[in-house]
């Protein structure tokens, strides 16, 4: 019966060693630059309102070597993204509500609420081909 005898040549050992002690460290660094590259994205899409908290509260967290969770800190994410149905506003912590430019403090008013903005989205597709780039770069050193 005949065999077959493999062996990698001495000089591809310490460049696959290389490769394996690196890739989960240039994955993750991968990783945070894809997380990166969408919250910045993410920033200049915010719809920027009087506070401009949308984009200032944008982060990221890693929720393990190779997963990143990219969100906003603002209270109000979900009604901006999502919108708003007619609601009435009564105050909370006062008896009267106030802004700037109102004629007097009031106690009630209606609003007639928010048609959504999906601008995460956006920020996604917008950074898709920047996010690609440095994926493909994750890949060539892979390979080369």
């Amino acid at each position: 019966m005949g065999s077959v005898d493999i062996s990698i040549k001495d000089e591809a050992t310490p460049f696959l060693e290389g490769k394996v002690n690196d890739f989960i460290p240039q994955a993750v660094n991968m990783m945070d630059n894809v997380a990166d590259t969408y919250k910045g994205y993410l920033e200049a899409d915010a719809p920027v309102g009087e506070t401009h908290e949308l984009a200032d509260l944008s982060m990221w967290e890693p929720l393990g070597l190779l997963e990143r969770f990219i969100f906003s800190g603002s209270g109000h994410f979900d009604w901006v993204v999502g919108g708003t149905a007619a609601h009435d506003i009564y105050p909370v912590n006062a008896k009267a509500l106030y802004w700037e430019g109102a004629d007097h403090p009031v106690k009630h008013v209606y609003h007639p609420g928010t048609e959504p903005n999906d601008y995460p989205s956006e920020a996604y597709e917008s950074a898709d081909g920047e996010i690609d780039e440095i994926i493909n770069e994750f890949a060539g050193w892979v390979v080369e």
